[in-house]
């Protein structure tokens, strides 16, 4: 009995499922990206190929129910140490960093709310209403630093819709990566 168990746990044998779990993997995942095909079960069907790869110079001798016994067993190592490596190389999509909160001052605030006055709607007919005293026009170190702000605003804004553009595309890579791992 010790020679088999001999047998069984030498360095040799250990190598056999590693080896034919690499080389599963090395096969799977280009048919997978290539075709769009499904990668667990890609890994299985080419796990069970080579396990009966190797059952097939089993010696002559042994019984085919235990052959198909070592079959299914080494299919199922060979998919696990392939589908361990499978998963390290297709890692999934990482989400893009959000941009930080737009700051206002009050100075932007300043050129905004006339700008969304302007665009109140008329008061309805034979209803008085009062005269409008013209804006004081800012003073020139005002205006400049309104312009400033109006152009960090500016910024943020395109900043935002950059981030907008990144989140579709990581939620479009997201949907492929759980199509190619999902049954």
């Amino acid at each position: 009995m010790a020679g088999k168990l001999d047998d069984f746990l030498n360095p040799n044998s250990m190598l056999t499922p590693g080896i034919a779990g690499g080389l599963a993997t090395t096969i799977a995942m280009p048919l997978a990206f290539s075709f769009g095909w499904k990668i667990p079960l890609l890994v299985l069907a080419v796990s069970f190929l080579l396990s009966l790869l190797i059952v097939s110079g089993f010696d002559a001798k042994i019984p085919w129910t235990k052959r198909s016994i070592y079959c299914v067993l080494n299919t199922l190592i060979i998919f696990s140490a392939s589908i361990g490596a499978a998963r390290q190389i297709d890692q999934p999509p990482q989400p893009p960093e959000a941009p930080p909160p737009p700051a206002m001052s009050s100075g932007v605030l300043d050129v905004l709310i006339p700008s969304a006055q302007a665009q109140v709607q008329k008061p309805p007919r034979n209803v008085p209403v009062a005269p409008r005293k013209p804006a004081a026009a800012p003073a020139p170190d005002q205006a400049a630093a309104q312009a400033e702000e109006l152009a960090k605003l500016r910024a943020q804004v395109k900043e935002m819709q950059d981030y907008q553009l990144k989140r579709q595309e990581y939620e479009r890579q997201t949907a492929e990566y759980n199509r190619r791992w999902k049954f």
